[in-house]
């Protein structure tokens, strides 16, 4: 075969490759846009947990966390903090009492409401959308998206903070 012809064969070839591609993101897209009406979701790995504090829906009343850790890493965490406290958001943290107080230090200006707590390496965090629950020993969380969760945890957060005072 002449070489222009090896050259429309192999144009032919990718076309069908790509046409069989694309219906298939398609399919996954189909398959996406169903998850996320879902009210659980469960994230493996530290770059999901990340990934999805990134994207979440941002808190409109009221933000509440525990950080087994208080690390300063996550630029986007602190955006959102800074972005809650702009938006006069009641924010609320409670800390392990491992953390390093350095870093403490830091959050209490972006947040100064904070307590101690023994968390184990749970972190999470509570707002109007939803609940995430994040264990360290198990890379693993889960976010659930419901009212009456948020509530429940809502009034087990603000039952623990007030004993703290």
């Amino acid at each position: 075969p002449r070489p222009i012809d090896v050259l429309l064969d192999k144009i032919k070839e990718q076309k069908e490759f790509l046409n069989q591609l694309h219906e298939e993101v398609k399919d996954l897209k189909k398959i996406e846009e169903k998850r996320t009406d879902e009210g659980i979701f469960v994230l493996k790995g530290k770059k999901n947990f990340h990934n999805f504090v990134k994207n979440s829906p941002r808190p409109k009343t009221f933000s509440y966390a525990i950080k087994w850790s208080a690390d300063i890493v996550d630029m986007n965490i602190q955006k959102n903090v800074k972005e809650s406290k702009k938006n006069k958001i009641i924010s609320k943290v409670l800390y392990d009492f491992g953390v390093d107080k350095k870093n403490v230090e830091y959050w209490k200006t972006l947040t100064p409401n904070y307590e101690y707590i023994k968390s184990n390496k749970v972190a999470m965090s509570i707002n109007d959308s939803g609940v995430l629950i994040s264990s360290v020993n198990l890379n693993s969380s889960i976010y659930i998206k419901s009212k009456d969760v948020v509530e429940v945890m809502k009034q087990l957060f603000e039952g623990y903070w007030e004993s703290k005072k």
